[in-house]
């Protein structure tokens, strides 16, 4: 498993801090626009990738606020994201300008009567839940956008054993980043890869702190 600790570094661009939208609760008025990354998320080559790209996401995400029901799964949207819930984004770990991954943000509660030890016992317990609906809709979405910049997947999951409605939910989250080749996505939605190979071929970055999440919505997420 490829893995980085978090460190108090600058990556480049300062992203101005926008107004959150209102997010509305009741499924009659769920608003797809409100996940979506805004455009001060991105560069100028980041933006145009988004708006070519802006029916494929709102596609995405109308299908995991539909097929991914729970009360323990929930996709950010920019009432508490200013990344908001979905985008393109960058691994820092691809030199290559153009370069981007399709991501999606989700918070996720960990119901295990207690927290796992280990980055790997959490993922493991969330994408147990939820991994498998996520990466199907995620790759079968990939597949409609053919544009060779987009090398593939980055699922983002904010964690802690709160529940989604505790005010206090981000009090005790850590969070989790996982770029994910197409090609391994595919493989392993097609059981060509085991969840421990897949692990061992991703690039991971945890946050664990609340300065480590404020540096992550703040400098790390951007496109």
């Amino acid at each position: 498993m490829r893995c980085r600790a978090v460190l108090v570094m600058m990556i480049a661009g300062i992203f101005p801090i926008i107004a959150w939208a209102e997010n509305p609760q009741n499924d009659d008025n769920f608003n797809p626009y409100l996940y979506l990354a805004p455009g001060s998320n991105y560069s100028r080559m980041g933006k145009s990738l988004a708006q070519r790209y802006e029916p494929e996401m709102i596609s995405m995400i109308g299908r995991i606020h539909r097929e991914i029901k729970s009360d323990r799964f929930e996709m950010m949207d920019l009432n508490q994201s200013p990344a908001g819930g979905v985008g393109f984004w960058i691994n820092p770990e691809i030199l290559a300008r153009d370069s981007r991954f399709l991501g999606v943000i989700a918070k996720v509660n960990i119901k295990l009567p207690y927290f796992p030890d280990s980055d790997a016992g959490r993922i493991c317990d969330a994408l147990d839940a939820f991994g498998k609906d996520l990466f199907i809709i995620i790759e079968e979405t990939l597949d409609q956008i053919p544009d060779n910049s987009v090398k593939g997947a980055v699922v983002i999951l904010i964690y802690s054993k709160s529940r989604l409605e505790d005010p206090n939910f981000m009090d005790q989250a850590e969070i989790s980043v996982m770029f994910i080749s197409r090609e391994d996505l595919k493989k392993y939605n097609h059981h060509q890869l085991s969840l421990q190979k897949l692990f061992d071929r991703v690039d991971f970055y945890y946050f664990h702190t609340q300065d480590q999440i404020r540096f992550f919505f703040k400098y790390f997420l951007h496109g």
